[in-house]
């Protein structure tokens, strides 16, 4: 439910080394031809280049298995919070589909009033 609404923090950097990769990539091209007919400095620019995107594609696929595993790995639970209105019972359970604030459910067991929906949230588990 609310996974659909959150971003994954490794998102940014990745747009960013992407932004960074094409800069790099249109570099070559346009620049990566016209220094080589200059001798051993359009060499050292084309070595210097190759390596940074070599470094640029190791960093993008490290850190998409980084962050991948680290967002997926995070189970939540659902809860529903039931409140009676009369005597203030207060019960919690597994939230199930169709399940929304004021809606009258189950009754309380001390007194037979129909308990009223009162909240629903969601908790991330670390696993153990």
């Amino acid at each position: 439910m609310s996974s659909q609404t959150q971003k994954k923090p490794g998102n940014t950097i990745r747009y960013m080394n992407l932004i960074i990769g094409i800069v790099l990539a249109l570099f070559l091209i346009v620049f990566g031809s016209e220094s080589l007919a200059d001798g051993i400095m359009g060499l050292l620019l084309a070595l210097i280049s190759y390596a940074a995107a070599i470094v640029l594609l190791y960093v993008t696929i490290l850190n998409y298995y980084r962050v991948g595993y680290a967002t997926s790995a995070i189970p939540e639970r659902t809860f529903t919070v039931y409140r009676c209105p009369s005597c203030g019972y207060q019960l919690t359970k597994d939230f199930m589909v169709g399940d929304y604030v004021g809606k009258t459910g189950e009754s309380c067991p001390k007194d037979g009033t129909p308990m009223v929906i009162e909240k629903i949230y969601t908790i991330s588990q670390p696993e153990r």
